[in-house]
C-alpha cells in the first residue's frame, strides 16, 4: 500500500512536471545515498516542490554522480517501477520517454554544495562528451548554483582560523578538550555541578542552561557553547575550580590549565566573537531554507556586512547595544579571584575593563571584519545571477542597478533586454502595491505578488494588449525556479532517517526510495486525491480485492519460506532458524546428564587437545 501511495504521488508530480516550463534540481549526498528534489514552474507561474528520487550505493566521483542523477530522473518519469512482487503484477513497468525528455530539456538550474565532484558532475550533465552517456543529460542547464548556507558558514571558520589568538579563544572556550564547555557537555556529574553554580550565580540570563551543546560536527554550531560560556563565565570558573579540586583524572589537569589561561581580555574577546558568530549564524539561518527568496539575497548580504561593520567598526556599537559584549563588560565589573598553587589569578576589575584592553580586542575584531567582508565578496559576488534577481524584491523598492541586473537576466535567459526592462518598469509598481497588501505571508510576498500582477493584467484582453508581459513572465519563470539552498535535501535526509532509514537497514534500494517518497511528500498533498489514485494503482497492478464469504483454509498456518526452489536458504534469519531447529531435534533423545560434582570429573577417554591450562 505504501508503494501505491508513492505511485499516486509520483503520478501527480509527473502531471505537473509535464506542464512545467522550468525545473530546478537540488542534489546532495549522505552515507552512500544521492537524493534529488525538484521545483517546477508552469507557464502560468504555478510552482511545485517534491522529492524526485534517491539512488543508493552509486559509487564515488563526478561520473557516478551524473549516472546516478540520470537514473533518478528515469525512475521519476516511470510507472509501476520497483513494485513489491514486481514479477507478478498485472501492469508492466515502463518509462515515459516523452516526459523524461521534457524533464531533461526543462531543467534550467541545479543547486549543489561546493564539493568538487558535485560541481564537476553539474558541468558534465550539460556536456555529451563528459557525461558518460553520449548525450546531454540536461541540455538547457543554465545555472549551477553553489549552496549559499555552506558559503555563509565560511564567514566565521576562515577568518578565525587565520588569526592565532581568535583560534585559541575558540579552542579554549568551545572546541578543545580542555574547554569548560566540553567538560560540562561530556560529564553528567560535571553538568549537575555546573547547573548548581548557575542557579546560585547572578547572570544576564534567568533560565538555567543545563547543556552547553558543544557538539563539534559543524563550525557554526560553536556559537551556542561560546555564548553560554560568556554569560555564565562566573559559573564556568567555579565549575573549573570544582573539577580541579575534586577530580583525579585527566579532566583535573585540563581544568587547571584553563584556569591558568583565562583572563579579562580573553573573556571580552570571546564575548565579541560570540556577538560576531551569532550575527553570522542569523545570516546562515536565513539562507538555510529551500524556499528562500533569491530576490532578497542581495539585501540580506548587505545587511550582514552593515551589521558587523557597525558592531566592530569605528562606531564600536557592540560596547553599548545589548549583546554578549555589553553583558560581559558589566559582568567583568565584579572581580573573581582564585589561587592555583602560589599563583593568584583573577577575572574582572572593580573599575571595569581598561580602555586599552577594549581597544586591543576591537582592533583584532576589525581584522576579522575585513576578512569576513572579503569572503562575502568572493562567496556572494555582486555579478552573480542570484543577486541579479534582486530586481524582483518588492520590499526595498527599485534597485539602483536594475538595468544592469535585468540585462544579466536577459542574457542568461536568452531574452530581449529592452523588452524585459520596459515590461518590468510597467509591472513593478503594480506588483509592489499587491505585495504591500499582503500581511499574512511576508516570506512569499514577492513571489505571490509577481504571480498575481501579470495574471490580473492578462485577465482582460484590452489590458493584456496595452501591457504585454510575455518577456517578463519568461524571466519570472527563471526567478521562481531558482533556488540558493540544498537544505530541503538535507532536511529530507534527517526526516527520512527518522521515519525509515534507521529502522530498515536491510531494505532494498527501491523499497527505501518509494517509502521515503511517500513519507516525505504525502503531508504536502491532498490526501483524499492521493488515496483515490492509490486505489486505482492497486487495481491496475494487483487486481480488485476478492470478496471472501468464508475464512481461508490456511488461515493461521505459517508458510514455509526457509528453502528456495534451488535448495538455498532464503536468508540469514532462515539459516539460523533452521540450524537451531536441527540442533534441538538432534539432542531431543539424548540421555539426561547428571550435573553433580561427579559429572565434571575427567572422562576416561581424555580429548587429545586437552592441555595443562584446561586442567588448571
Amino acid at each position: 500500500m505504501t508503494w501505491c501511495l508513492s505511485e499516486a504521488i509520483k503520478s501527480i508530480d509527473q502531471r505537473f512536471i509535464g506542464e512545467s516550463t522550468a525545473v530546478s534540481l537540488f542534489r546532495d549526498e549522505r552515507n552512500g545515498r544521492l537524493a534529488i528534489r525538484f521545483r517546477a514552474v508552469t507557464a502560468d507561474l504555478r510552482t511545485r516542490c517534491g522529492t524526485l528520487g534517491q539512488q543508493r550505493d552509486f559509487g564515488t566521483g563526478a561520473r557516478n554522480i551524473t549516472l546516478a542523477s540520470h537514473e533518478v530522473m528515469k525512475r521519476a518519469c516511470s510507472r509501476f517501477a520497483g513494485a513489491p512482487d514486481e514479477q507478478n503484477i498485472s501492469s508492466t513497468p515502463f518509462v515515459k520517454k516523452k516526459l523524461l525528455r521534457h524533464l531533461e530539456n526543462t531543467a534550467v538550474a541545479i543547486t549543489v554544495d561546493s564539493a568538487n565532484d558535485e560541481l564537476l558532475s553539474a558541468e558534465m550533465m550539460r556536456s555529451p562528451v563528459l557525461s558518460g552517456l553520449q548525450m546531454k543529460v540536461t541540455p538547457n542547464l543554465r545555472f549551477v548554483v553553489r549552496d549559499k548556507p555552506h558559503a555563509s558558514r565560511r564567514l566565521t571558520s576562515r577568518p578565525w582560523g587565520a588569526d592565532e589568538v581568535l583560534n585559541e579563544i575558540i579552542v579554549m572556550f568551545c572546541r578543545g578538550r580542555g574547554s569548560v564547555a566540553r567538560l560540562v557537555q561530556n560529564s553528567v556529574e560535571v553538568r549537575r555541578v555546573f547547573v548548581g553554580f548557575v542557579k546560585t550565580t547572578k547572570g544576564a540570563v534567568k533560565t538555567v542552561a543545563a547543556n552547553m551543546r558543544a557538539a563539534g560536527h559543524r563550525f557554526e554550531s560553536m556559537q551556542k557553547p561560546l555564548g553560554r560560556s560568556c554569560f555564565h563565565i562566573h559559573a564556568c570558573i567555579k565549575t573549573a575550580l570544582h573539577i580541579m579540586r575534586a577530580r583525579t583524572d585527566d579532566s583535573s589537569k585540563r581544568a587547571k590549565a584553563w584556569l591558568s589561561w583565562i583572563n579579562s581580555e580573553k573573556c571580552l574577546l570571546a564575548a565579541m566573537m560570540a556577538d560576531a558568530s551569532d550575527q553570522s549564524l542569523q545570516f546562515t539561518r536565513i539562507l538555510d531554507n529551500e524556499q528562500m527568496d533569491p530576490a532578497i539575497l542581495a539585501s540580506e548580504v548587505h545587511s550582514y556586512v552593515a551589521s558587523i561593520t557597525t558592531l566592530f567598526g569605528d562606531q564600536a556599537k557592540c560596547l553599548t547595544v545589548f549583546g554578549y559584549t555589553s553583558v560581559m563588560l558589566e559582568t567583568l565589573r565584579t572581580p573573581v579571584i582564585w589561587q592555583i598553587g602560589n599563583v593568584t589569578h583573577s577575572v574582572g576589575l572593580s573599575g571595569g575593563v581598561p580602555d586599552a584592553t577594549i581597544q586591543r580586542c576591537l582592533d583584532r575584531m576589525r581584522s576579522w571584519v575585513l576578512l569576513a567582508t572579503a569572503i562575502v565578496a568572493s562567496e556572494f559576488p555582486s555579478f552573480e545571477v542570484a543577486q541579479a534577481f534582486s530586481v524582483f524584491d518588492l520590499q526595498s523598492g527599485p534597485d539602483a542597478n536594475a538595468d544592469i541586473h535585468l540585462e544579466r537576466i536577459a542574457i542568461v535567459s536568452s531574452l530581449e533586454a529592452n523588452a524585459l526592462k520596459a515590461q518590468w518598469q510597467d509591472i513593478f509598481p503594480r506588483a509592489r502595491m499587491i505585495a504591500a497588501q499582503r500581511k499574512d505571508a511576508p516570506q512569499d510576498a514577492n513571489k505571490d505578488a509577481w504571480r498575481t500582477a501579470p495574471s490580473r493584467i492578462n485577465s482582460h484582453r484590452i489590458t493584456a494588449k496595452c501591457h504585454p508581459t510575455d518577456v517578463l513572465r519568461a524571466a519570472l519563470r527563471q526567478y521562481l525556479a531558482f533556488g540558493v539552498s540544498t537544505s530541503g535535501v538535507e532536511q529530507a535526509f534527517s526526516k527520512g532517517a527518522w521515519s525509515f532509514t534507521n529502522r530498515r537497514l536491510r531494505s532494498h534500494a527501491t523499497t527505501e526510495e518509494f517509502c521515503l517518497k511517500a513519507s516525505l511528500d504525502l503531508p504536502h498533498h491532498d490526501k483524499q486525491a492521493v488515496v483515490g489514485l492509490a486505489r486505482r494503482v492497486w487495481a491496475a497492478c494487483y487486481g480488485a480485492p476478492r470478496t471472501a464469504t468464508r475464512p481461508r483454509i490456511d488461515k493461521g498456518v505459517k508458510r514455509s519460506r526457509d528453502i528456495g526452489e534451488d535448495g538455498q536458504v532464503a536468508s540469514e534469519f532462515s539459516f539460523l532458524r533452521k540450524r537451531r531447529k536441527a540442533a534441538t531435534e538432534a539432542s531431543r533423545n539424548a540421555p539426561r546428564s547428571d550435573l553433580g560434582a561427579a559429572a565434571v570429573m575427567m572422562p576416561a577417554n581424555q580429548p587429545l587437545s586437552w592441555g595443562e591450562k584446561h586442567t588448571r
